[in-house]
Protein backbone atom coordinates (compact mmCIF):
# COMPACT_ATOMS: atom_id res chain seq x y z
CA UNK A 1 0.00 0.00 0.00
CA UNK A 2 1.35 3.85 -0.91
CA UNK A 3 1.98 6.15 1.92
CA UNK A 4 -1.00 8.57 1.69
CA UNK A 5 1.84 11.30 2.45
CA UNK A 6 2.38 13.95 -0.53
CA UNK A 7 6.40 13.80 -1.28
CA UNK A 8 7.96 16.39 -3.00
CA UNK A 9 4.90 18.10 -4.25
CA UNK A 10 6.88 20.70 -5.25
CA UNK A 11 9.45 18.81 -7.42
CA UNK A 12 8.84 19.14 -11.74
CA UNK A 13 9.33 15.48 -11.80
CA UNK A 14 6.20 14.62 -9.55
CA UNK A 15 3.14 14.36 -11.27
CA UNK A 16 -0.28 13.46 -9.38
CA UNK A 17 -1.94 10.38 -10.86
CA UNK A 18 -4.85 10.87 -12.61
CA UNK A 19 -7.28 8.33 -10.56
CA UNK A 20 -6.05 9.07 -7.21
CA UNK A 21 -4.24 12.33 -7.11
CA UNK A 22 -1.04 11.00 -4.93
CA UNK A 23 2.38 11.77 -5.65
CA UNK A 24 4.07 9.25 -8.14
CA UNK A 25 7.82 9.56 -9.26
CA UNK A 26 8.46 8.66 -13.35
CA UNK A 27 12.52 8.09 -14.00
CA UNK A 28 11.74 7.41 -18.15
CA UNK A 29 9.82 4.00 -17.55
CA UNK A 30 7.12 4.68 -20.16
CA UNK A 31 4.21 3.49 -17.77
CA UNK A 32 4.71 4.47 -14.19
CA UNK A 33 2.31 2.26 -11.95
CA UNK A 34 1.86 2.36 -7.72
CA UNK A 35 -1.06 0.50 -6.40
CA UNK A 36 -3.70 2.56 -3.70
CA UNK A 37 -5.57 0.79 -1.47
CA UNK A 38 -4.65 -2.34 -3.86
CA UNK A 39 -6.27 -0.61 -6.94
CA UNK A 40 -3.73 -0.31 -9.71
CA UNK A 41 -3.97 3.28 -11.14
CA UNK A 42 -2.06 4.24 -14.05
CA UNK A 43 -0.39 7.59 -15.02
CA UNK A 44 -1.98 9.38 -18.44
CA UNK A 45 0.05 9.24 -21.47
CA UNK A 46 0.48 13.14 -21.29
CA UNK A 47 1.50 12.84 -17.66
CA UNK A 48 4.06 10.04 -18.80
CA UNK A 49 5.77 12.31 -21.75
CA UNK A 50 5.66 15.54 -19.32
CA UNK A 51 8.10 13.43 -17.06
CA UNK A 52 10.23 11.97 -18.93
CA UNK A 53 10.55 14.44 -21.74
CA UNK A 54 13.71 16.26 -19.86
CA UNK A 55 15.10 13.08 -19.30
CA UNK A 56 14.48 12.45 -23.59
CA UNK A 57 16.38 16.22 -23.94
CA UNK A 58 18.65 15.37 -21.44
CA UNK A 59 19.73 11.65 -22.97
CA UNK A 60 19.60 13.21 -27.05
CA UNK A 61 21.52 16.35 -26.26
CA UNK A 62 24.21 13.99 -24.78
CA UNK A 63 24.56 11.75 -27.49
CA UNK A 64 25.11 15.09 -29.51
CA UNK A 65 27.90 16.20 -27.45
CA UNK A 66 29.65 13.22 -27.63
CA UNK A 67 29.56 13.48 -31.37
CA UNK A 68 30.36 17.16 -31.25
CA UNK A 69 33.59 15.48 -29.36
CA UNK A 70 34.62 13.21 -31.43
CA UNK A 71 34.82 15.96 -34.32
CA UNK A 72 37.01 17.81 -32.59
CA UNK A 73 38.85 14.98 -31.63
CA UNK A 74 38.94 14.12 -35.46
CA UNK A 75 39.85 17.62 -36.17
CA UNK A 76 42.10 18.38 -33.90
CA UNK A 77 43.99 14.86 -35.48
CA UNK A 78 43.82 16.60 -39.07
CA UNK A 79 45.53 19.78 -37.53
CA UNK A 80 48.24 17.35 -36.72
CA UNK A 81 48.62 15.20 -39.86
CA UNK A 82 48.26 18.11 -41.52
CA UNK A 83 51.85 19.86 -39.69
CA UNK A 84 53.54 16.35 -40.03
CA UNK A 85 53.11 16.15 -43.57
CA UNK A 86 54.53 19.93 -44.39
CA UNK A 87 57.50 19.12 -42.28
CA UNK A 88 58.07 15.78 -43.85
CA UNK A 89 57.31 16.42 -48.04
CA UNK A 90 60.57 18.54 -48.08
CA UNK A 91 62.78 15.60 -47.95
CA UNK A 92 60.18 13.63 -50.27
CA UNK A 93 60.79 16.63 -52.48
CA UNK A 94 64.47 16.66 -52.71
CA UNK A 95 64.36 12.47 -52.90
CA UNK A 96 62.49 12.75 -55.92
CA UNK A 97 64.30 12.51 -59.38
CA UNK A 98 61.17 12.16 -61.55
CA UNK A 99 60.62 15.62 -62.72
CA UNK A 100 56.68 15.59 -63.39
CA UNK A 101 56.95 13.22 -59.85
CA UNK A 102 59.25 16.48 -58.47
CA UNK A 103 56.48 19.48 -59.97
CA UNK A 104 53.70 17.26 -58.68
CA UNK A 105 55.09 16.89 -54.77
CA UNK A 106 55.91 20.63 -54.94
CA UNK A 107 52.61 21.75 -56.29
CA UNK A 108 51.01 20.10 -53.26
CA UNK A 109 53.37 21.00 -50.50
CA UNK A 110 51.87 24.65 -51.36
CA UNK A 111 48.48 23.17 -51.30
CA UNK A 112 48.94 21.45 -47.54
CA UNK A 113 50.14 24.19 -46.24
CA UNK A 114 46.86 26.39 -46.89
CA UNK A 115 45.13 22.93 -46.26
CA UNK A 116 47.07 23.50 -42.55
CA UNK A 117 45.43 27.09 -42.48
CA UNK A 118 41.90 26.12 -43.43
CA UNK A 119 42.24 23.15 -40.89
CA UNK A 120 43.04 25.59 -38.34
CA UNK A 121 40.27 27.47 -39.18
CA UNK A 122 37.96 24.77 -38.03
CA UNK A 123 39.62 24.20 -35.25
CA UNK A 124 38.55 27.41 -33.85
CA UNK A 125 35.31 27.06 -35.10
CA UNK A 126 34.49 23.72 -33.51
CA UNK A 127 36.79 24.38 -30.52
CA UNK A 128 39.26 21.76 -30.91
CA UNK A 129 42.95 21.82 -29.21
CA UNK A 130 45.22 19.83 -27.51
CA UNK A 131 43.26 19.57 -24.72
CA UNK A 132 40.33 18.84 -26.17
CA UNK A 133 42.09 15.36 -27.35
CA UNK A 134 43.89 14.28 -24.57
CA UNK A 135 41.62 14.03 -21.55
CA UNK A 136 40.05 11.04 -22.79
CA UNK A 137 40.81 7.25 -21.79
CA UNK A 138 40.99 3.57 -23.88
CA UNK A 139 42.05 3.49 -27.36
CA UNK A 140 41.22 7.25 -27.86
CA UNK A 141 44.08 8.12 -25.25
CA UNK A 142 46.02 6.70 -27.24
CA UNK A 143 45.34 8.04 -30.78
CA UNK A 144 47.94 10.92 -29.87
CA UNK A 145 51.61 10.97 -29.18
CA UNK A 146 53.45 13.81 -26.82
CA UNK A 147 51.76 17.11 -27.72
CA UNK A 148 48.63 15.46 -29.28
CA UNK A 149 50.95 14.12 -32.41
CA UNK A 150 48.29 11.93 -34.64
CA UNK A 151 50.13 8.62 -34.03
CA UNK A 152 48.80 7.09 -37.14
CA UNK A 153 50.33 9.66 -39.65
CA UNK A 154 53.33 9.54 -37.69
CA UNK A 155 54.03 5.85 -38.46
CA UNK A 156 53.16 6.33 -42.30
CA UNK A 157 55.90 9.24 -42.24
CA UNK A 158 58.50 6.75 -40.59
CA UNK A 159 57.73 4.70 -43.20
CA UNK A 160 58.61 6.56 -45.55
CA UNK A 161 61.53 7.90 -44.65
CA UNK A 162 62.97 4.42 -43.79
CA UNK A 163 62.29 3.22 -47.26
CA UNK A 164 64.16 6.48 -48.54
CA UNK A 165 66.95 5.85 -46.56
CA UNK A 166 67.37 2.37 -48.30
CA UNK A 167 69.48 1.98 -51.23
CA UNK A 168 67.26 2.28 -54.03
CA UNK A 169 67.95 3.54 -57.49
CA UNK A 170 66.62 6.50 -59.05
CA UNK A 171 63.50 5.01 -60.98
CA UNK A 172 62.81 2.72 -57.98
CA UNK A 173 63.00 5.36 -55.16
CA UNK A 174 60.28 7.61 -57.28
CA UNK A 175 57.89 4.62 -57.16
CA UNK A 176 58.43 3.80 -53.53
CA UNK A 177 57.75 8.07 -52.78
CA UNK A 178 54.46 7.47 -55.12
CA UNK A 179 53.63 4.53 -52.65
CA UNK A 180 54.14 6.09 -49.45
CA UNK A 181 52.33 9.49 -50.61
CA UNK A 182 49.28 7.43 -51.79
CA UNK A 183 49.17 6.20 -48.56
CA UNK A 184 49.32 9.10 -46.79
CA UNK A 185 46.17 10.41 -49.29
CA UNK A 186 44.16 7.56 -48.08
CA UNK A 187 44.80 8.64 -44.62
CA UNK A 188 43.86 11.89 -45.44
CA UNK A 189 40.72 11.04 -47.84
CA UNK A 190 39.17 8.81 -45.42
CA UNK A 191 39.77 10.86 -42.47
CA UNK A 192 38.01 14.20 -44.15
CA UNK A 193 35.55 12.60 -45.24
CA UNK A 194 34.57 11.28 -41.70
CA UNK A 195 35.21 14.50 -40.32
CA UNK A 196 32.90 15.83 -42.77
CA UNK A 197 30.10 13.43 -42.52
CA UNK A 198 29.96 14.07 -39.04
CA UNK A 199 29.91 18.03 -39.04
CA UNK A 200 27.28 17.54 -41.80
CA UNK A 201 24.96 15.32 -39.14
CA UNK A 202 25.63 17.82 -36.68
CA UNK A 203 24.00 20.49 -38.50
CA UNK A 204 27.78 22.61 -39.03
CA UNK A 205 27.37 23.14 -42.43
CA UNK A 206 30.23 25.68 -42.73
CA UNK A 207 32.49 23.10 -41.29
CA UNK A 208 31.27 20.81 -43.19
CA UNK A 209 32.36 22.69 -46.63
CA UNK A 210 35.37 23.72 -45.43
CA UNK A 211 36.39 19.89 -44.75
CA UNK A 212 34.76 18.95 -48.17
CA UNK A 213 37.23 21.50 -49.83
CA UNK A 214 40.18 19.61 -48.38
CA UNK A 215 38.93 16.22 -49.54
CA UNK A 216 38.36 17.03 -52.81
CA UNK A 217 42.24 18.53 -52.91
CA UNK A 218 43.23 15.17 -51.07
CA UNK A 219 41.27 13.11 -54.06
CA UNK A 220 42.96 14.88 -56.89
CA UNK A 221 46.23 14.94 -55.53
CA UNK A 222 45.70 11.23 -55.20
CA UNK A 223 44.56 10.51 -58.56
CA UNK A 224 47.52 12.99 -60.44
CA UNK A 225 50.01 10.34 -58.50
CA UNK A 226 47.97 7.66 -59.70
CA UNK A 227 48.35 8.74 -63.27
CA UNK A 228 52.50 9.43 -62.74
CA UNK A 229 52.78 6.24 -61.68
CA UNK A 230 50.91 4.36 -64.40
CA UNK A 231 52.13 6.14 -67.24
CA UNK A 232 56.11 6.88 -66.20
CA UNK A 233 56.93 5.74 -62.98
CA UNK A 234 56.16 2.40 -62.73
CA UNK A 235 57.20 1.66 -65.75
CA UNK A 236 60.45 3.42 -65.68
CA UNK A 237 61.14 1.16 -62.59
CA UNK A 238 60.42 -1.94 -64.06
CA UNK A 239 62.56 -0.89 -67.17
CA UNK A 240 65.06 -0.32 -64.61
CA UNK A 241 65.07 -4.06 -63.34
CA UNK A 242 65.32 -5.58 -66.81
CA UNK A 243 68.15 -3.00 -67.77
CA UNK A 244 70.07 -4.56 -64.82
CA UNK A 245 69.31 -7.95 -65.39
CA UNK A 246 70.34 -7.92 -68.59
CA UNK A 247 73.53 -6.38 -67.92
CA UNK A 248 73.93 -9.17 -65.14
CA UNK A 249 73.66 -11.63 -67.68
CA UNK A 250 75.98 -10.02 -69.88
CA UNK A 251 78.65 -9.52 -67.55
CA UNK A 252 78.58 -13.79 -66.44
CA UNK A 253 78.59 -14.56 -70.34
CA UNK A 254 81.83 -12.29 -70.59
CA UNK A 255 83.51 -14.06 -67.30
CA UNK A 256 82.50 -17.38 -68.59
CA UNK A 257 84.03 -17.11 -72.15
CA UNK A 258 87.54 -15.47 -70.97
Amino acid sequence: MVSSANPATTSPMWKGCNICGYKIQCRIKMICKHYCMSQQHTLSFSGMFFLITPFLKTFIMDKMNDLKALLRHCVQELYSTEEQIIEAMPAMIAKAENPSLKQALEQHFRVTEKQRERIDQVRQMVGASEESVTNYTGILSNLFGAGAKAKGMEGLIDEGQKIMAENLSAEVMDAAIIGGNQKIEHYEIAAYGTARTYAQQLGMTDVAQLLQQTLEEEKRADDILTGLAVASVNPQAEMGNMSSTTSNVTSATSNSMS
